[in-house]
């Protein structure tokens, strides 16, 4: 899942706890067809399932922008999660005539839960 589309979707390992994984300030329900045994799973999140939200959404991810690609219609925002510096960085597509600045602090929301891929942290196996 991680090479195919450009950019690459985005694969976090994220902690699970209740029934929800836990993405920065954000908890994510897991479908059911994730088992309550589990402790991690691999989140694949493409770009353009991420979207801007004002700051201070309930649930959203907040992020430090590290780097702006502009593409003309998209721009790219290659971000770090604020509240969890050791998780890799995430990248989003966003409208390029608004894009956001370098060092700015954003919030990102899901645009459908549905949209995220979940795979075994341990044998890559795809859960959903």
């Amino acid at each position: 899942a991680g090479f195919i589309g450009s950019p690459a979707m985005n694969l976090l390992t994220l902690p699970v706890h209740d029934g929800s994984m836990r993405l920065g300030g954000a908890d994510i329900p897991l479908p059911r067809a994730v088992g309550s045994g589990v402790e991690t799973v691999t989140a694949g999140i493409r770009p353009e399932s991420l979207e801007l939200a004002p700051t201070g959404t309930e649930n959203g991810v907040s992020l430090i922008v590290e780097l702006v690609e502009e593409l003309g219609a998209d721009a790219l925002v290659h971000a770090a999660i604020q509240d969890d510096p050791n998780t890799p960085r995430v990248v989003m597509r966003v409208d390029g005539r608004t894009p956001p600045v370098l060092a700015q602090t954003i919030t990102a929301t899901l645009r459908h839960p549905e949209e995220i891929h979940l795979f075994d942290s341990t044998t890559g196996e795809r859960l959903d």
